[in-house]
């Protein structure tokens, strides 16, 4: 009588993003579908950063008696110098503001070692920096300045320091990310290695596909990827069902 052959069977899942509980479909791994990472923001804010020095540029010729020309170029549509300086320096903040919010993104996303001190404090507070060399210089251009007229002149210096302020204090990392914050975290949550999983709208990275704090996540809802995946898409805090089963 000829032998039957017994069907072959699956090992059980371990922790794996393609073989997820059974009722689910395997999650978005990150590393398929990542959206623009470090560099990317890092590039941004560079260029919105020269583009706020460039407005800053402008303003300063306009000061130096440029006026006349930059009036011919435009015709009539600014009767005096006062509205084209406060466009040029709102404009200044704006791009300031928004290019080192990026920065601080992406220093959340890669940071920076603390080993060396000066690289980790230049690099957490470059939009600081940026904002001084965007607004310093005009603000002691303005000063100095007999050209304008008594109001025109106070009422452009107060916008260029209220702007600078603005714009230091925005630009500030008041929370900043090093390495060994992220490896302490990785440490604290009991990684040590291989995927991990995160949720749409949580909070919180998981070392176990089958934690209870999952079962009910719908497949599209569920990630998975590398720790640094996981603190990339800003899910820094280690799930404490999963470290509690872990140290059991």
């Amino acid at each position: 009588m000829a032998e039957t052959k017994k069907p072959a069977t699956k090992k059980p899942a371990a922790k794996k993003a393609d073989e997820a509980p059974a009722e689910a479909a395997a999650p978005v791994s990150v590393k398929e579908a990542k959206k623009g990472g470090a560099a990317g923001l890092r590039v941004g804010a560079a260029i919105l950063w020269l583009f706020a020095i460039a407005f800053e540029v402008l303003a300063i010729l306009i000061l130096n008696g440029n006026w006349e020309a930059f009036q011919n170029f435009l015709g009539t549509i600014f009767s005096d110098i006062t509205t084209p300086l406060i466009i040029a320096l709102v404009t200044d903040l704006v791009l300031v503001v928004v290019g080192s919010q990026l920065w601080k993104a992406a220093n959340h996303k890669d940071p920076v070692s603390e080993k060396n001190k000066l690289k980790f404090v230049l690099w957490n507070n470059m939009g600081v920096i940026v904002a001084i060399i965007a607004f310093l210089p005009l603000i002691i251009i303005l000063l100095k300045n007999d050209k304008l007229d008594g109001k025109a002149k106070k009422l452009v210096t107060i916008i260029a320091v209220v702007a600078i302020l603005i714009a230091a204090v925005c630009s500030i990392d008041f929370n900043p990310v090093s390495l060994e914050d992220m490896q302490t975290k990785a440490s604290e949550g009991g990684y040590v290695g291989g995927d991990v999983y995160w949720t749409t709208f949580g909070k919180s990275y998981h070392l176990d596909a089958n934690c209870q704090a999952l079962s009910r996540t719908i497949p599209e809802n569920l990630h998975n990827g590398a720790l640094d995946d996981a603190f990339t898409e800003n899910r820094t805090d280690p799930c404490d069902f999963c470290a509690l089963n872990d140290a059991a």
